[in-house]
C-alpha cells in the first residue's frame, strides 16, 4: 500500500487588517495532508507592488 503525504506553506498580506500607520501584517498558511492553519508571522510591511509581484520591505 502506498501512502501519500503533502505539505505546503504560503504567505500573504492580510489587507483587511491594515494598521493605522499603514503597515500590513504578514500571515502564513500551513497545509499538511489537506488540513490547514493560518498564523501570523508577527511581522508587518508596507505594500509595494512592482510588475504584479509583492515585495516585502523591512521584514527583519
Amino acid at each position: 500500500m502506498k501512502t501519500t503525504k503533502s505539505f505546503s506553506i504560503g504567505f500573504w498580506l492580510k489587507k483587511t487588517a491594515i494598521k493605522s500607520d499603514g503597515q500590513i501584517p504578514i500571515y502564513a498558511r500551513i497545509r499538511v495532508d489537506g488540513k490547514s492553519a493560518d498564523i501570523s508571522v508577527k511581522r508587518t510591511t508596507d505594500q509595494v507592488q512592482n510588475l504584479g509581484f509583492y515585495h516585502f520591505k523591512n521584514i527583519i
